[in-house]
């Protein structure tokens, strides 16, 4: 395309002056594809003294329909003499070669082509908190519900921006957005956190988004956080951007996290009858760079929970580490570090691969001779539906011995 005056305002979105004398400003903002074209959020000004809001649209810029009429409702706002200096075919014109920039320019000069000189050995990589939070990474920890997630993201939170010494952390800015709960509720297990690391008041900023979404939390995140801050969400399932089966809603939630901060964790839930994967799509997962799986026991009034990184991009999987909560009536009153002899369910059949859980089970039937598939699942703490995959798939392995009712 010809050159054509386009600038870039502060935030880096394409701006041009037109009119007669550069009297008017159009802007873009918000500029993203959709299934449909390009869309953007499109506002003319009037540069007085004060620049004064004419008209502003979000549409696809590839309608000349709502360009059209945007354009006429600027138009009828304009004083006398700029409207009869600049006629409304004219800022038509000049607003419809500016959206032709941004759908034949724009894309093309959002990222860069580059090399890489190897004149050092790279260093490891780097963690905001080791490891569970990589330094320039997304972060997903996963668990059925009341499985103290949110507590642990808290605990995590105030590691990092207090540099306390529970697991090894860099000190840092700290964001934690609250999509999901009261505000007084958060308020309280700060407070109670707080109490049991024994950390600084007032170290976690909190973002109170309960019942908005994410395309407008990450907006306000992307405005507040700086390159070293490390925001989490809580919860993936209130982020308010679709079903968390379609793939769509994924994509845009990772693309929200990582335009916002480039280091993030998020909550994430399990199905009903799986804890051994995050509910949604796929997607969520291909998008973290580390997955954490939280599983709990409750053994004589004890709480005992243990992290386990099921993904890890660019570094070796940790060992799982077990800790145990202690709670009273205000929240959690103390955590430390235990193992599988406090708490032994947490070594058992969440670790299972697939392989383990066949023997599993052939090991179980040949003690008791039959069995239904939901007394297998009771028995050894797998999964209802995994069972009856398990079996319904190997049938070179396993046969129904007799059938009861259904």
């Amino acid at each position: 395309m010809a050159e054509i005056p386009i600038s870039f305002g502060p935030d880096g979105y394409p701006e041009m002056q037109v009119g007669p004398n550069h009297d008017l400003l159009v802007g873009a903002r918000d500029i993203r594809r959709e299934r449909t074209g390009i869309h953007a959020d499109v506002g003319i000004f009037w540069l007085t003294d004060q620049p004064r809001l004419l008209g502003r649209d979000v549409f696809n810029i590839g309608r000349q329909e709502d360009l059209t009429r945007l354009c006429r409702s600027v138009h009828r706002r304009l004083p006398a003499p700029l409207k009869e200096a600049y006629p409304l075919e004219n800022l038509e014109l000049d607003l419809l070669y500016f959206c032709l920039w941004i759908s034949r320019e724009w894309e093309l000069r959002q990222f860069e082509v580059v090399t890489y000189k190897h004149e050092e050995v790279p260093s490891p990589p780097s963690f905001a908190l080791f490891p569970y939070i990589l330094d320039g990474g997304g972060t997903i920890m996963f668990a059925p519900r009341e499985s103290f997630k949110s507590y642990l993201c808290i605990l995590m939170a105030m590691c990092i921006a207090t540099g306390g010494d529970f697991w090894t952390v860099q000190k840092r800015p700290v964001l934690y957005v609250n999509l999901e709960r009261d505000n007084k509720l958060m308020d309280k297990r700060d407070f109670a956190v707080t109490r049991a690391l024994g950390a600084p008041t007032e170290s976690i900023r909190w973002l109170s988004a309960r019942g908005g979404n994410m395309e407008a939390a990450a907006r306000q995140v992307h405005g507040i956080a700086t390159p070293d801050t490390v925001v989490i969400y809580d919860s993936i399932s209130r982020m308010g951007l679709g079903g968390l089966n379609e793939d769509q809603t994924a994509n845009r939630s990772a693309d929200l996290a990582n335009w916002a901060s480039p280091t993030w964790l998020a909550v994430g839930h399990t199905p009903r009858d799986d804890n051994s994967h995050l509910f949604g799509s796929v997607h969520f997962e291909n998008a973290a760079d580390i997955l954490v799986r939280v599983t709990k026991d409750e053994p004589d009034g004890k709480t005992g929970v243990a992290l386990q990184v099921v993904k890890a991009n660019d570094f070796a999987k940790p060992a799982k580490e077990v800790l145990a909560l202690e709670f009273d009536e205000i929240g959690l009153l103390s955590v430390r570090r235990s193992d599988y002899h406090e708490f032994p369910n947490l070594s058992g059949s969440g670790d299972q691969s697939s392989g383990d859980r066949v023997k599993a089970i052939q090991d179980y039937l040949r003690t008791i001779g039959a069995a239904s598939g939901s007394e297998i699942a009771d028995e050894l703490g797998i999964p209802r539906h995994t069972v009856a995959n398990i079996l319904a798939n190997k049938t070179d392995v396993f046969a129904v011995s007799r059938k009861e009712g259904h």
